[in-house]
């Protein structure tokens, strides 16, 4: 149960919203870290320590809270992550996602190193953290400042939102286009997070639904077979991320009709489980009682993480 909320605690640590108060579960779990400073190097040593656990999910969970941390002590344990072929790709792609919000010269050469990797939950993440970098260096080389102080979510996100002037209508045609790239549906996703309101969530849930990705090859602790890789998993596990940011109740149906697709990519699924245990409420209840009888072991052991929340939060 520790390990199950601590997983939980490490993604909710950049999940939460400003201005909707805490779940009462956060502060016992999330407040001990985000006590230290960001950068501070007991906290860093503390989670490095953990990217040795022996669960693929937790390892995933605690490469992303150091991203969150954006601590440049952290870069070393996320290059090992990275560089280990042997690692499940879910983890190696957190830890490059990670390396990209810690940003500065050293993840800049991590990331252009994997650009190529031939795991494309890789490559495809090195190439969307590397834009990321680049695009601060650029920002911060012109003096210029991103706007902070105005963003609805406390997570430090793999892209900046798209520009505030942009409209509504172009933030819901990039989301719901593959053909645009997919750094500019990175932005538009979470542009259209921090507006908000039901046409934001009905574009994110159309995405969400969009085509499934042909199957490939065996996931972690299984011969199952799971669909291969492709930009439109990537980008889908992040809209599943972001619905449950943003907790509306509209985006249950998506999201349980998400989990429970077999053909679905287990990091998608997983994904989709935790958006799940945030938004809470019978119907997403059941599914991840459901869920978490899965084949897929990361999607049951995400499906376990989600409901000992909801446990937790019920209780008081």
């Amino acid at each position: 149960l520790w390990r199950a909320r601590g997983r939980e605690a490490a993604r909710r640590t950049g999940r939460a919203r400003a201005g909707r108060p805490r779940s009462p579960c956060q502060p016992p779990l999330a407040s001990p870290s985000r006590r230290c400073a960001r950068t501070s190097p007991l906290t860093i040593s503390l989670l490095t320590a953990l990217t040795g656990d022996p669960s693929a999910l937790f390892r995933h969970d605690v490469a992303f809270a150091l991203g969150q941390r954006q601590g440049a002590g952290a870069l070393p344990a996320l290059a090992r992550a990275l560089a280990d072929e042997g690692e499940h790709p879910m983890v190696r792609h957190e830890a490059a996602e990670a390396a990209g919000a810690v940003g500065g010269p050293a993840a800049h050469a991590l990331l252009s190193a994997h650009a190529a990797d031939p795991a494309p939950e890789v490559s495809q993440t090195c190439s969307l953290a590397l834009a990321r970098v680049q695009h601060y260096e650029a920002a911060e080389k012109a003096g210029k400042k991103e706007g902070e102080e105005a963003k609805r979510y406390l997570s430090v996100d793999p892209a900046p939102p798209a520009p505030p002037s942009t409209p509504t209508p172009a933030l819901v045609a990039a989301v719901t286009c593959p053909a645009a790239s997919l750094w500019d549906r990175y932005r538009a996703l979470f542009a259209l997070r921090d507006r908000g309101g039901p046409e934001a969530v009905a574009a994110l849930t159309a995405a969400l639904r969009a085509g499934r990705p042909e199957k490939g090859g065996g996931g972690e602790d299984g011969d199952l077979s799971r669909p291969s890789v492709s930009e439109a998993a990537l980008f889908k596990h992040e809209v599943a991320y972001v619905l449950g940011q943003m907790q509306e109740a509209a985006s249950v149906p998506a999201l349980v009709a998400c989990l429970e697709d077999g053909g679905e990519h287990a990091m998608v699924r997983h994904e989709a489980a935790e958006a799940l245990g945030a938004v809470g409420g019978p119907a997403a209840q059941a599914a991840l009682v459901a869920g978490a009888r899965d084949a897929e072991p990361i999607v049951a052991h995400s499906c376990e993480v989600a409901l000992d929340v909801l446990a937790h939060e019920a209780s008081g």
